[in-house]
């Protein structure tokens, strides 16, 4: 049964299956209407779980900032649908160049992300760029030399990442479908990519983008991906191949599966010897027949080349096929093509299996990853990028036959590589089992190490009074948080993680007027809370 559903339907959708099969063995028969679309086309293909580990659980969150593992407790404060499936569609029809779309309004088209976005300021500082995968069909759409994924551009607002107006965005939809390259392996069926990196002023490239893409042979039965690196000079309307540099330890097996998943570039200087790398983080999803593990499956491993070597072979367009080295063993000496390399995440669980998509925080001074496996997003952190403790999950699909993939961390500043206290997670939601993209919209997750204030007793006084304790009631309250009296500290006790009391001053209530209460906790799993509000009657 499973062997038919991995060879029916995509990696996510199997995802899903694999879970499900345990409650309903004819669910998988359901899976053959998605069988209508070829495999290569069929999109929510980025994540493959295992049955043995379908029976743990993940770490649940504590009361303090950090949890035993010293991760910062994060929590989603909202849930929102940036772009609804009309306004997606509706794009569909304007992207350039002519042609790009072969049909718009018929499946499969403008498939959009299936790859978890990238997003980086223009350079004009205008707006935000948004590079993701338009899934859908590119070439011969009609027979079975069918090709899919490319790389989109949008420039929009992080509110409106495929720009404005809805559905006829100007400036409008870009999207580059890779050429046939002898960089690439050949019978290649789906070319995408979505992470992306922009070199800064003063390295060699500057102004330059890097994006990781990823590309899939999915013959039946046997399905196999690799990533790569291309390089564009006009903002992400076409790019230049700079040659694969990342694949499992095993060579293209017809009956079976490889999965290298989708990553990003990451900017990290070891602290032990100072020198600047890029990390690059990655699954080794394996198996032979398509059923069995193969024995160097990993979840999360880890790939690094030297910052500097790297940008300036980008810039003059030379091959990065030999740049990156695995880390195996407790050592960096394993080719990024073909290398073995360690499991990072020994305390994997069933809800934190699946694609992960990975970044530096400096305000944490650690990595942060998001992860999504069909039915649930989860966050977790890593001090070195070499291990990486039990992750908390965020959010739960609530359908258990929907899914959701491609979770990323854009920060809210100028910066969109920044992260604080509070970043979004876009995510791609398919609401509809095995109907890929019918209906499917963009997703954002608000997440944060902020507290929330629900309210205050007292919420008033009379000016003049004595001082008094003020009860402050809300959410993740630590033991370090502190109560700020329009924008003032307050002396804090801390009572529960929902309660925690301050001493107000006879001169805070001296004169009429409205007062702000907010709450603060530390960094580095901090921030600023809401505020609410205090009046001071005459």
């Amino acid at each position: 049964m499973a062997t038919q559903c991995l060879q029916q339907i995509s990696r996510k959708s199997c995802n899903s299956m694999v879970r499900l099969l345990a409650i309903a063995s004819a669910l998988c028969a359901a899976s053959f209407a998605a069988a209508q679309t070829p495999p290569e086309l069929n999109p929510l293909t980025r994540t493959a779980a295992l049955p043995h580990v379908l029976q743990q659980t993940a770490a649940s969150p504590s009361a303090d900032a950090e949890s035993s593992s010293g991760q910062c407790q994060v929590h989603v404060v909202a849930n929102d649908v940036i772009v609804s499936d009309h306004e997606r569609e509706e794009t569909g029809y304007h992207v350039q160049p002519p042609g790009i779309i072969p049909q718009p309004g018929e499946w499969p088209y403008f498939a959009w992300s299936d790859t978890p976005l990238g997003v980086v300021r223009s350079q004009d500082g205008s707006g935000y760029l948004f590079f993701g995968s338009d899934g859908g069909c590119h070439e011969n759409c009609n027979n079975q030399n069918a090709r899919g994924g490319s790389i989109t551009v949008s420039q929009g607002t992080l509110d409106h990442p495929l720009g404005e107006p809805m559905g006829d965005p100007n400036p409008p939809v870009y999207e580059f479908a890779f050429p046939i390259s002898t960089n690439m392996p050949a019978d290649i069926d789906y070319a995408g990519g979505g992470p992306v990196y922009r070199v800064p002023d003063g390295e060699p490239g500057a102004g330059s983008l890097l994006i990781v893409y990823h590309i899939e042979r999915s013959t039946k039965p046997a399905f196999w991906s690799w990533s790569g690196i291309a390089k564009s000079v006009d903002e992400g309307k076409t790019w230049q191949d700079l040659g694969l540099i990342l694949s499992v330890p095993h060579a293209y097996d017809a009956n079976g599966a490889a999965d290298i998943g989708d990553n990003a570039l990451v900017p990290y200087t070891d602290p032990t010897t100072q020198q600047k790398y890029f990390y690059i983080f990655f699954p080794h999803h394996c198996w032979t027949s398509n059923t069995a593990e193969c024995s160097d499956f990993t979840f999360i491993s880890v790939a690094r080349a030297p910052y500097e070597t790297l940008l300036s072979a980008a810039a003059a367009g030379n091959s990065l096929s030999n740049m990156f080295l695995k880390y195996y063993n407790g050592e960096w000496n394993q080719t990024g093509l073909g290398g073995l390399a360690s499991e990072t995440f020994p305390g994997v669980t069933g809800e934190t299996d699946g694609d992960y998509q990975i970044v530096w925080s400096a305000y944490r001074n650690r990595f942060v990853a998001m992860v999504d496996n069909s039915q649930y997003i989860a966050y977790g952190e890593s001090v070195d990028g070499t291990y990486w403790p039990p992750m908390q999950v965020l959010y739960k699909e609530p359908n258990l036959l929907a899914t959701v993939g491609y979770a990323n961390a854009v920060g809210l500043g100028e910066d969109p590589a920044i992260l604080g206290h509070t970043f979004y997670s876009y995510y791609t939601d398919w609401p509809i089992p095995y109907n890929p993209w019918q209906p499917a919209t963009l997703n954002r997750l608000t997440v944060t190490t902020a507290a929330t204030v629900t309210s205050v007793q007292p919420n008033v006084a009379t000016a003049g009074g004595a001082a008094f304790t003020l009860i402050v009631f809300g959410e993740h309250f630590v033991k370090d948080s502190i109560v700020m009296w329009d924008g003032s500290p307050r002396a804090t006790t801390f009572v529960s993680a929902t309660q925690i009391n301050a001493q107000i001053l006879a001169s805070d209530i001296a004169g009429a007027g409205q007062a702000s209460v907010a709450v603060s906790n530390p960094d580095p799993c901090g921030g600023l809370s809401n505020a609410q509000p205090f009046t001071v009657y005459p």
